[in-house]
């Protein structure tokens, strides 16, 4: 588990590092070495408090093309400090996600017709499945059947009430499984770390 996690930290690190960059500015064999994430991952990121140092980094890619391209080597070290901390927060997100699903975490799971259910969702330790029990009748769902997870009111062509605290999974039979949240800083969280464990299953 730790080095599924430890990878798919790194790798969405890097795709958000490349997002940042001017086309070109990567070389192809470098680019090619780094696993594709989806854009909604990446931008996701973009929610969990970088803003500032994304920002920061943005303008100094500029200035560094303004010079030369030794000035651009230099920059690239420079960012070596602020890539490390971004991967060891994701690193430790998912650590602390991972385990409360392996634990069991008590959620709230939003009908068609509104209304909430207590449920208890979880991981098995091998990662491969999510658990849903309801009334002590236990579903079980491969998590490589997880198409997409949305987050607030998308998408907005079901039919259950969604709003900004529901999160929304999407299975290849197109069925859409919503649960609602607390607050929007902890639907963030659990969508963004779920949609990393779904993209490590396609």
């Amino acid at each position: 588990n730790d080095q599924f996690i430890t990878f798919a930290g790194t790798a969405f690190a890097f795709a958000l590092t490349r997002q940042q960059q001017e086309p070109g500015f990567w070389h192809d064999a470098a680019a090619a070495s780094v696993p594709r994430l989806s854009k909604k991952v990446v931008d996701q990121l973009g929610n969990l408090e970088t803003a500032s140092a994304a920002s920061t980094q943005k303008n100094s890619t500029r200035s560094a093309y303004s010079g030369a391209s030794s000035i651009g080597s230099e920059f690239i070290n420079d960012q070596i400090p602020l890539h490390q901390r971004e991967v060891a927060k994701i690193q430790s997100q998912m650590k602390s996600f991972v385990k409360g699903m392996v634990r069991g975490r008590e959620m709230n799971v939003l009908s068609v017709d509104g209304q909430l259910r207590a449920c208890t969702c979880s991981f098995d330790r091998k990662l491969r499945n999510y658990n849903i029990v309801i009334s002590k009748e236990t579903r079980s769902i491969p998590l490589a059947k997880f198409r997409e997870v949305f987050q607030g009111t998308e998408p907005e062509d079901i039919a259950t009430p969604l709003d900004e605290l529901c999160a929304t999974m999407v299975l290849e039979s197109g069925e859409c499984l919503s649960f609602r949240f607390k607050d929007v800083a902890e639907r963030e969280n659990f969508a963004m770390c779920l949609q990393i464990i779904v993209d490590g299953h396609q």
